[in-house]
This record gives C-alpha cells, structure tokens and sequence, in this order.
C-alpha cells in the first residue's frame, strides 16, 4: 500500500487553490486546502502535511507568520512560498524564516509535483 504524501494549499484565491489541488492529486498527493491564515493554523495542526504551499497576501493576515509557526515547531513541513506580489525582500524573509522555495504566480500547475520532489 502506497501511503500519499501530504500537501496543505494556503491560497487566498479558491479557484487557484482548487486548480492546483486537483493536478496535485492526480500525482497521488492527499491535498488539503484553506483560504485564510486562521484556516490554515487548523489545517496545519490537524492534517499536518508533509508540504505546504503558501501565498503570503492571505485576507486574515501574512503567509510570512504561519512560515515563522511551522519552522518553529519540531515536525517541519517543507513550505513554498507562492505569491502574485514577489519582491526581493519578501524572497530573502521567507528564505530566512526556512522556506524551501519562493514562487510567483502565475504558477504552471503541472510543475507543482516536480517542486515537491
């Protein structure tokens, strides 16, 4: 039995977030997905994914702080950034705070699995 990788999409934007669940699950990923930061606090906790794709712009609050929260606990997610208002400086931060990768939309959902290997 294949156990599935598990991935946590974070994405203000529901369609997004749909459209790059559904190429993640034909690469048999067990996706889970939240629109707001506070969401995305739960889902983290509870699902506790092995990836996390994170956009930084969230309606609640900054992707930037959950990156801080997952880096600072003991079971790390592997997290990539993914933002449509890419800077230099957000880029260095989200490094720092131990991000895997920094991505800006638009994002090819075909690349998504080949990221995560």
């Amino acid at each position: 039995m294949t156990i599935n990788r598990k991935v946590l999409i974070v994405e203000n934007s529901q369609s997004l977030s749909a459209i790059y669940s559904s190429y993640l699950i034909i690469d048999n990923y067990s996706v889970q997905m939240a629109h707001s930061l506070t969401e995305a606090r739960l889902k983290w906790k509870n699902f506790q994914p092995d990836f996390v794709f994170l956009d930084i712009e969230l309606g609640d609050g900054n992707g930037l702080d959950l990156l801080s929260e997952i880096s600072d606990h003991e079971n790390r997610a592997a997290v990539f950034v993914i933002t449509g208002y890419g800077s230099d400086e957000h880029a260095a931060e989200a490094i720092r705070l131990g991000a895997k990768g920094y991505i800006t939309k638009p994002i090819d959902p075909l690349s998504l699995g080949t990221v995560l290997l």
